[in-house]
């Protein structure tokens, strides 16, 4: 059985659409756990309705507490030996639980991955594009690899519903979602591939992800991003006295690690006076934070973090002739 978990919060607009493509899913061996996550509009009662109508829904309705607070609800009412997250206002194609279960099984995998469709409404944004399908193809292997070779590409989403879990994985080693400001998916997707003892790639488009104005995607460049961002490289931090040097799942951590760092800078050097000045403090604590182990390289760490912003200018002058470089190989 799959347990299928999706939080739920003030989405009426989109939730039939999400759960009708649930419903029509060709596997049937499913419980579907609805949290309604103290929703003020129609989302509880539509919920209702659908148990209502299916016994394989499940609705629990809960006080506001965060979409990590009502994930990890979902989690601990689960039984399916393994366990898929849909967001409310995306939606699945009909064979999607079905093919990741059917590889899953083959395959012997505690992982399963596959693409998705961005669905853009109402979102305009000439920063910002969303590619969720990967150009290469991986072959099985342990998670801390498979999830460093995507780091390695640029082609590590963490977006957690692409995946289709082994739920004793997540049970097994006590995986929990940490509340963020934003986006709890980038610690808990990276920290469940540790873990995995092989994951596989499903070479299709399976998932509809839709990027909606005021979406969180459409704030990234702020202090609550800054503040997800370093709480992240902090739970990366804690992992790491799990494993021994030169280990796969070591040096996934410390790619995890740099590449918030850069991201961090990034999102600093872009902010305006205030939002700078909200987000030092948390620079200087990654700086600390990181000072006692190796990142790689340390130089360029400890220069991105003691001068995020002469990081910045320098890295963005150099982006044309790196395109450049890529188009003459």
């Amino acid at each position: 059985m799959v347990s299928v978990i999706i939080p739920v919060y003030n989405v009426e607009k989109y939730l039939r659409e999400c759960l009708d493509s649930v419903l029509a899913q060709t596997c049937t061996d499913l419980e579907i756990i609805l949290v309604d996550d103290g929703s003020t509009d129609r989302s509880g009662s539509i919920c209702d309705e659908y148990a209502s109508a299916d016994e394989r829904f499940r609705v629990i309705h809960k006080p506001n507490g965060g979409q990590a607070e009502a994930r990890n609800t979902g989690l601990d009412k689960a039984r399916g030996e393994y366990v898929y997250f849909i967001d409310s206002d995306d939606y699945i194609c009909p064979e999607t639980i079905m093919s990741a279960l059917e590889c899953a099984e083959r395959e012997n995998a505690d992982i399963v991955y596959f693409d998705a469709e961005t669905v853009y409404e109402d979102f305009v944004d000439s920063d910002y594009t969303e590619v969720l399908k990967k150009q290469h193809c991986y072959r099985p292997a342990k998670g801390a690899r498979i999830y460093a070779a995507h780091c390695r590409y640029g082609e590590a989403f963490s977006c957690l519903c692409l995946n289709l879990f082994r739920r004793e994985i997540i049970e097994k080693n006590n995986i929990r979602f940490v509340k963020l400001p934003l986006c709890e998916d980038e610690l808990f997707t990276p920290i469940v591939y540790l873990n995995a003892q092989k994951a596989v790639q499903l070479k299709k488009t399976l998932y509809y992800r839709r990027l909606r104005a005021g979406s969180v995607m459409s704030g990234k460049d702020t202090p609550e991003r800054a503040a997800s961002l370093a709480a992240c490289i902090s739970g990366y931090i804690a992992e790491l006295g799990k494993y021994s040097p030169g280990s796969d799942e070591r040096r996934l951590l410390l790619m995890r690690i740099n590449s918030n760092i850069n991201t961090m800078t990034y999102t600093y050097a872009r902010l305006d006076r205030q939002g700078r000045k909200r987000t030092l403090p948390m620079l200087k604590a990654v700086s600390e934070a990181v000072s006692d182990i190796h990142c790689r390289p340390e130089r360029s760490t400890k220069l991105r973090l003691d001068h995020p912003r002469l990081y910045y200018i320098a890295r963005t002058a150099y982006q044309p002739f790196k395109k450049l470089r890529q188009k003459l190989r």
